[in-house]
């Protein structure tokens, strides 16, 4: 879980039964700005930790891809896309952190 202070958006990770229809066996990012849920994408593996840092959202964790984009333990959001912000390193990331 990861509270946008900045946007006013909580966003949610883990396996989340989003509709009475799925099934709840891949991890979910959900997100909430006080009125509404919305998916925001499918992982195919656990998520360890979410952040945003100069408005692009980050996603950790045990995953090879979300939405169908690879994006080995790390993905990024940038408001209109996933991808793989590969020059952050690979292995495997449980947490982030923004160093100044």
């Amino acid at each position: 879980m990861y509270n946008d202070t900045v946007n006013d958006i909580l966003y949610v990770g883990g396996n989340i039964k989003a509709t009475p229809n799925s099934s709840g066996a891949s991890s979910l990012l959900m997100a909430y700005d006080g009125n509404e849920w919305w998916d925001m994408g499918e992982f195919t593996g656990p998520i360890y930790d979410i952040l945003v840092h100069n408005q692009i959202l980050y996603v950790a964790g045990g995953f090879s891809k979300v939405n169908g984009v690879s994006s080995e333990t790390i993905a990024a959001w940038d408001g209109n896309q996933w991808y793989d912000p590969a020059q952050l390193g690979s292995g495997s990331i449980l947490r982030l952190k923004v160093l100044d």
